[in-house]
């Protein structure tokens, strides 16, 4: 904020500036004679404008009522204003209005200073009136609207200055209108009609103080005070006096913060101004022109002289007021040859050294006047005029010494710069458009720089991103930026986006700004689209140019540069104030770097104003669009519409013509063109901007050279985009555009829907899906799908839809269709070998399940097996055959169940398995003389007991007891079961008659009561008698049914090694001595417990690596002690933290199961145990853990 001067402070400043001398002023305080109202407005708070002239027409403030004491009341630009009594002018012949103001540089356009008047309240039209305005400065007076004005301004209108108070006044009396700034009279009309008094015949009631009297104009945004209307024309040095506080204060502050830098040893011109931050009018003047002149140029004294001293004197003009101020300057001499060089050398400077994407400009003179000349180590990479050829994409990057040589006469310096040059980038296809524009001058951010990109590869549809606020702004030159437009490098990977240096907001002088405009553009580089260097202003235009409009670019592969084009009036070179008449003509530079440009030159000039050229180059052809910007009529119809034109060179300053009148009778008319090729198509777009109108419309074409171009039916740009670029991105761009600026609308993934659909019926896929994106959050899209071939739902299965998303190319949505499989497998099993006429097998069996299925295949079937006797048996994934060889009855269930869930039932078959004879016993009756027979079997039954008495010859089923004779008589027997198992032959004797046999006692004894199921029990059988003769004959060591062992007596003794397949438990066993020809029979009783054997697990993988979906293969082996095998069932368990998978496999009749555990599909990594579930006979036991990751 700019602080107040004290008036005593400021009148004693500009006594010791030795103010010039000023006719005699009025006394300020005393210029009260003829005041119709006084407005000090110093109050501090209130609604009320109070009135110092002594007729009470106090005003009253509307809005916000800011009050500022001495620095008046301040105008927000959006509610304030003072609305002055009505019929302030009322008989008035004459008039002066006097009053300081302060307007904000925000300021928006059309604006009054203060209105007095009436608004026809029907069209919000002034209806007589009298105002100010600062754009351009003028006072004007009229009985009706703007067609009736008599205007009071300079020859040369001028905008008022702002961020600066100012002191404005008019007087009128007679015929006569002046227009005062700072008191000094800026603007006279001699032919005003038009008295104060007859606005609305005296009666007005729009009477405004920073308020407009047409409605639809702006607010006032600033600052008045000290507002006085009186009824006679003031004179002059009345309105010196009025002027004096404002303008002594400025002048002071404009005095007090004048600088030139420092000035104590310049080797450089320096660039003198002519106006100072505050607008006040500078002139300098030397003490010695051959030091320094009066226009800055530095003239050095000789190698080894003194150094030069001189004074520059600014003058200080504002108003009537003048002020001085010295810089003392002291100009060094020039060096000597040697140092020139040297210091040159070190003064160097080459751009982009560190990261060389593109051609290098490498300077050809130095400081001082010394010229260079360069080397490179390595020119096939950067050759000695800077051209660069960068490594291809994958040889990595580069570096080159690059060796300057600075030369002055005799005397030279060496410097050597490294370059660092990147690999070219892989070529990537490009799939979305980035579209860079201005929004109008209408907002204060309208002109910034603007971003949107296009839906996907849509070149017709954008979103805009940032929210629709600007991406760049500009905080230098004229702080508007307009017209930008972005070119890609010929290698792919750097971007300069240029524009025009021009604010029209707030201000809204067309004219102006092609008079005194901007003789720059605005630049910006980027690798990324999304990070860009500071913004730097580069002069390109002379100066005899008023402008310099809508910059663009194109790479010349001839030239190895750009060559950057755009419009400027130039203006005569004796015409230093640009206040003549001249028109537009396409000017252009060549660079290589936007920071070195050649000395423009004109490109295109047909003698009448053409702006907003653009190109674009195919089959080496440039094809250039201009806008024709004459005034339309019967012999100008194509004038405001685009001209084509086509050249083999870019530079040619005669280009062919194509077309004309593009766009006519589609739009109104047109300009800033904007043209892009299609990233799919071998089609063109070419955007015009119908100005006040539709803003940009888009036409399109097939063939460039026809000169036809065809307006869109359909397209969706954002919200009043103008003049500006579409440029065709890659995929990774586009992301990281919307990554940087919009993260809401960049989609990363879709939901997968999974979809159920009968076979032989076209699934139903939905309109929309769920779209994630990169802000975190989600929201529902509409897809187009994918066609889907009938041969794709015909069967049972499982298939993808692709779908292309509204939002997104490079995601895609994803609908994985289930045709459901609702057909049950079919199992069977067979048994081999083929099962006996008896049902009972003397052998192993094998049982095989098979399972398959219409869509799946085979399947892995499972398999339950249940001894009779036993508990149920456990369901196991049963592949290979099952051999069963243990006695006993089982019950073989088996089923299977596809990838859908389908089963098969259940079905069994039973196998029956005794490979055990039976065993049969003899009880000898010598009195009656019979031998009674008796037999047991375990399992399948005795289906017969057989005797022979004839030394086995020949046999006999045993139906009664055999009766023996009067001799002896020697009976063989044996049992023979229902499976199909004899017993060995067994015999008993009947002694003769009178023969009593002698009495056995059998005694047996263990040698373990307790072992091992697997090892092999040994009985010790001792049978003794009476006789001299020892027992002799067989034992046998029986189990119920079933004989476990036998012997042959030696001695009366034998050592009888049992079965090891006895069961485990506490077994009762019983020893037989059948007796011989001197000994009856005798027996005994065993107790012997079997505990089942110890087993040991192991678990071993195929590999320790599984891709995601597949299976991993498995080997389980169980160990028994004493060389039992296990059988039966194990568990393999595998759990990766999350989620757990069991498989139940059998094992074969070796120990062992191979198993594919799987599908595996969580990453990570799985530890598996396999756990054996033991059996009747063997204990069970875990596996240590195994461990499989599973990869992608």
């Amino acid at each position: 904020m700019q602080q107040p001067f004290k008036i005593a402070s400021v009148l004693a400043l500009l006594m010791a500036m030795l103010v010039v001398p000023t006719p005699a002023r009025a006394d300020q305080a005393a210029i009260t004679d003829g005041l119709v109202l006084w407005y000090k407005l110093d109050e501090t708070a209130g609604s009320v404008a109070t009135d110092s002239s002594g007729h009470a027409h106090n005003g009253t403030v509307a809005g916000t009522a800011s009050w500022t004491g001495g620095q008046g009341l301040t105008f927000d630009g959006s509610s304030t204003y003072v609305k002055v009594p009505n019929d302030i002018m009322s008989g008035l012949t004459a008039i002066s209005v006097s009053f300081d103001v302060l307007v904000d540089a925000d300021q928006p356009t059309p604006y009054f200073l203060y209105g007095f008047g009436n608004t026809d309240t029907s069209t919000g039209y002034g209806n007589g009136y009298l105002f100010t305005t600062g754009n351009n400065l003028r006072t004007a007076i009229s009985t009706a609207n703007w067609t009736k004005e008599q205007s009071t301004q300079a020859p040369a209108p001028q905008p008022l200055a702002r961020g600066t108070w100012k002191h404005l006044a008019y007087t009128q009396t007679g015929t006569t209108g002046t227009l005062f700034e700072d008191g000094t009279p800026i603007a006279t009309n001699t032919s005003v009609t038009i008295k104060p008094g007859d606005i609305g015949a005296g009666t007005t009631s729009a009477n405004y103080l920073g308020r407009s009297n047409y409605t639809g104009d702006r607010l006032l945004k600033g600052r008045i005070k000290d507002f006085r209307v009186y009824d006679r024309a003031l004179g002059d040095p009345e309105l010196q006096s009025l002027a004096e506080p404002v303008v002594s204060a400025e002048l002071a502050a404009d005095r007090a913060t004048l600088t030139l830098g420092d000035t104590s040893a310049l080797t450089a011109d320096l660039s003198l101004p002519a106006t100072a931050p505050r607008g006040t009018r500078l002139t300098w003047a030397t003490s010695d022109a051959s030091v320094i002149t009066a226009a800055g140029v530095v003239i050095r004294p000789p190698s080894g002289q003194a150094a030069g001293s001189a004074t520059l004197t600014a003058t200080l003009t504002r108003g009537s007021l003048t002020a001085t101020r010295s810089f003392p300057v002291t100009v060094p001499p020039q060096l000597s040859a040697e140092d020139a060089v040297r210091e040159a050398a070190t003064a160097l400077t080459v751009r982009n050294l560190g990261d060389v994407r593109g051609n290098l400009t490498l300077p050809a003179t130095g400081a001082y006047g010394t010229t260079v000349t360069w080397s490179s180590d390595r020119p096939g990479v950067i050759d000695d005029t800077g051209v660069v050829h960068r490594p291809q994409a994958g040889q990595g990057a580069t570096t080159v010494a690059l060796t300057a040589t600075v030369h002055s006469g005799a005397a030279s310096a060496t410097r050597t710069l490294t370059a660092t040059v990147p690999e070219l980038p892989a070529a990537q296809a490009r799939t979305g458009y980035l579209f860079s524009y201005f929004t109008g001058e209408g907002t204060a951010t309208g002109e910034q720089l603007h971003f949107a990109v296009s839906r996907a590869n849509d070149p017709l549809s954008y979103r805009e991103v940032n929210d629709g606020k600007p991406v760049l702004t500009s905080t230098l030159g004229t702080k508007g930026l307009r017209d930008p437009f972005i070119i890609r490098s010929p290698e792919g990977d750097k971007f300069y986006q240029i524009a025009t240096d021009l604010k029209i907001y707030g201000n809204g002088d067309w004219d102006a700004s092609q008079r005194t405009g901007s003789r720059s553009i605005m630049v910006w580089e980027s690798t990324d689209l999304v990070h860009w260097t500071d913004q730097r202003l580069v002069k390109v235009s002379p100066d005899t140019a008023g402008n310099t409009w809508a910059p663009e670019a194109f790479y010349d592969k001839t030239l190895g540069e750009y060559v950057v084009f755009w419009a400027s009036k130039l203006y005569d070179a004796a015409d230093t104030a640009h206040a003549g008449n001249t028109y537009n003509r396409m000017m252009y530079a060549t660079t290589r770097d936007f920071y070195t440009f050649s000395e423009p030159k004109v490109w295109k000039d047909p003698g009448y104003s053409v702006i907003d050229s653009t190109m674009i180059e195919n089959d080496g052809e440039y094809y250039r669009f201009t806008k024709d910007e004459r005034n339309n009529t019967s012999s100008t119809p194509c004038a405001k519409f685009l001209i084509e034109e086509k050249s083999a060179s870019i530079l040619s300053t005669n280009y062919d013509f194509v077309s004309e009148c593009i766009g006519s009778g589609s739009i109104s008319a047109g300009e800033g063109p904007l043209v892009f090729k299609s990233n799919t198509e071998q089609r063109w777009y070419l955007f015009i901007d119908e100005f006040g109108g539709q803003g940009y419309v888009p036409f399109t074409t097939t063939d460039l050279a026809s000169g036809k171009w065809t307006k869109v039916a359909s397209y969706s740009l954002p919200a009043s985009p103008r003049h500006g670029t579409v440029l065709p991105v890659t995929q990774a761009e586009y992301d990281r555009l919307l990554t940087a600026y919009q993260p809401n609308l960049l989609v990363t993934a879709v939901d997968p829907i999974p979809l159920v659909t009968p076979a032989g019926v076209a699934p139903a896929l939905p309109a929309r899906v769920t779209a994630r994106f990169a802000d975190g959050s989600s929201s529902s899209v509409a897809v187009t799908w994918d066609a889907v071939p009938p041969a794709a739902y015909a069967q049972p299965g499982t298939f993808t839809v692709a779908g292309t998303v509204a939002e997104s190319q490079n995601v895609k949505a994803g609908v994985v269709v289930t045709v459901p499989d609702v057909q049950a497998p079919v199992v069977s099993a067979t048994v081999t070998p083929a099962v006996p006429a008896s049902g009972w097998f003397t052998g192993p069996a094998t049982v095989t399940v098979t399972a398959t299925d219409a869509v799946d295949g085979a399947v892995v079937p499972k398999v339950r097996v249940t001894r009779s006797g036993d508990p149920a048996g456990q369901w196991t994934d049963q592949a290979p055959p099952l051999t069963l060889g243990a006695d006993g009855s089982y019950l073989v269930e088996y089923t299977a169940i596809d990838a859908a869930g389908n089963s098969s039932g259940t079905g069994s078959v039973t196998v029956r398995i005794d490979t055990a004879p039976p065993v049969s016993q003899a009880t000898v009756d010598a009195q009656s003389r019979t031998v009674t027979l008796r037999a047991a079997d375990n399992d399948s039954g005795v289906s017969g007991l057989a005797y022979s008495v004839d030394g086995g010859r020949t046999w006999q089923p045993y139906t009664v007891p055999v009766r023996a004779g009067q001799t002896r008589l020697t009976v063989l027997y044996r049992a023979t079961d229902v499976a199909g198992n004899v017993e060995v032959i067994n015999q008993a004797v009947v002694p003769a008659v009178r023969v009593v046999l002698a009495p056995s006692t059998t005694r047996a004894t263990l040698d373990a009561t307790k072992v091992t199921y697997g090892s092999v029990p040994v009985v010790r059988v001792t049978v003794t008698g009476k006789l001299a003769e020892r027992p002799s004959g067989t034992v046998r060591v029986l189990l119920g049914g079933t004989s476990v062992g036998s012997g042959t007596l030696a001695g009366g003794g034998a050592t009888v090694r049992l079965a090891k397949t006895i069961a485990v438990g506490t077994r009762s066993l019983r020893v037989v001595y059948d007796g011989d020809a001197r000994y009856a029979g005798s027996s005994a009783n065993l107790t012997l417990k079997v505990v089942a054997a110890a087993s040991k697990t192991a678990l071993s993988a195929k590999s320790g690596t599984v891709h995601t979906g597949r299976k991993a293969q498995l080997t389980v082996t169980v160990t028994g002690a004493a060389g039992v095998t296990p059988s039966g069932t194990v568990l393999v368990i595998a759990t990766n933290g999350t989620s757990t998978l069991v498989r139940t496999v059998r094992l074969d009749r070796a120990g062992r199961a191979v198993l594919a555990l799987g599908p595996l599909g969580a990453k990570g990594t799985y530890r598996i145990t396999a756990q054996y579930l033991g059996s009747a006979s063997v204990t069970g036991s875990t596996s240590a853990a195994t461990r499989i990751t599973v990869i992608r």
